[in-house]
C-alpha cells in the first residue's frame, strides 16, 4: 500500500496512535459532489475545519492540485458577527470571499442565523426581496431547474 496520508489520532495521555490512508482510500473523493460545479483555478476555497476531517484534507489537496486559491479560517471567525471576531473587524468569509466551502450542519446553522439576523435589520423592501429570492430559488430547484448560484 502506498501511503497517501499518515493521520495522528490523539488517544489518552500516553497512548497516541497513527493511521495510514492509501491512495485507493481517497479515490472515491474524486467522485464527490464538488466536481459537477466545474471548479477552476479562478475559484477560492475557504478551509475552516480541522485537518483531522479527512474530507477537508482531501478537498484541500484536490483544490491545491488544480491551482485554486486556498484560504484558512476558523469556525469562530467565519462571519463579521462571529464570537471570535472583535467589533468592527471583518470575518473570514468577508475578507476571502470564497466560492467553495465544505460545510457541516453546525456551521450552516450559524451562517443561516447570521443571515437571518442581518435580513431582519433591513427595510421592509429588503426583507421582501430576500424572501422572494429564496422562494424563487427553492421553487425552481424543486422543479429540477438550476438557478444562478453566485454573481
Amino acid at each position: 500500500m502506498y501511503v497517501c496520508y499518515r493521520l495522528y489520532f490523539r488517544g489518552d495521555r500516553y497512548n497516541h496512535r497513527f493511521g495510514h490512508l492509501g491512495h485507493s482510500a481517497r479515490l472515491p473523493d474524486l467522485d464527490s459532489p464538488i466536481l459537477p460545479y466545474h471548479t477552476s483555478a479562478d475559484d477560492v476555497y475557504l478551509g475552516y475545519l480541522p485537518l483531522a476531517h479527512v474530507q477537508e484534507m482531501s478537498a484541500e489537496m484536490f483544490f491545491i492540485s488544480i491551482g485554486m486559491t486556498v484560504g484558512y479560517g476558523s469556525p469562530l471567525t467565519l462571519t463579521n458577527k462571529s464570537t471570535g471576531v472583535k467589533a468592527g473587524v471583518k470575518g473570514d468569509v468577508t475578507c476571502l470571499r470564497p466560492t467553495v466551502m465544505l460545510a457541516v450542519p453546525l456551521i450552516l446553522d450559524r451562517l443561516g442565523k447570521g443571515i437571518r439576523e442581518q435580513v431582519a435589520t433591513g427595510s421592509f423592501v429588503a426583507r421582501a426581496l430576500f424572501k422572494f429570492a429564496i422562494d424563487y430559488k427553492t421553487r425552481y430547484n424543486k422543479l429540477g431547474y438550476t438557478t444562478v448560484s453566485s454573481m
